[in-house]
């Protein structure tokens, strides 16, 4: 409990632009695989929603301080869930691992950079136009 608290507070320190977390569980061939593992599974699940609560309020709040910026997005085609969106990344965004740079003024083909200007910000993703 005390390691998690430390953890807790490293996290809450803000050092962290991105943040993935998961539940501890051995993978052969490890030296962890050789720690016992006294932790039930309900404890590790809401550790990991603890910290990802707290990760979530501290990359909403960087990522509040881009709105205004212009960044480089490489445009991947229409949003997963409208035609009426345009989705793209931005360096620091990777793949099926960060956020996504969500356009919703402008157009421009999938495979395209273009300078798109931070509107707003959610959780994770940013929303931009292109300038």
């Amino acid at each position: 409990e005390q390691a998690f608290r430390e953890l807790e507070e490293l996290v809450a320190a803000g050092v962290f632009d991105h943040l993935g977390v998961f539940a501890f569980s051995p993978e052969e061939g490890t030296r962890s695989a050789t720690y016992a593992d006294d932790v039930p599974d309900e404890i590790k699940q809401e550790r990991l929603e603890r910290i990802m609560l707290i990760q979530q309020e501290i990359s909403r709040s960087k990522l509040e301080k881009m709105v205004g910026n212009t960044l480089q997005v490489l445009i991947e085609g229409f949003h997963p869930e409208t035609e009426l969106l345009l989705a793209g990344r931005s360096q620091f965004q990777a793949p099926e691992i960060d956020g996504l740079m969500i356009i919703n003024e402008g157009g421009a083909d999938a495979g395209d950079f273009c300078d798109v200007v931070v509107t707003e910000t959610m959780e994770y993703d940013l929303v931009g136009r292109i300038k």
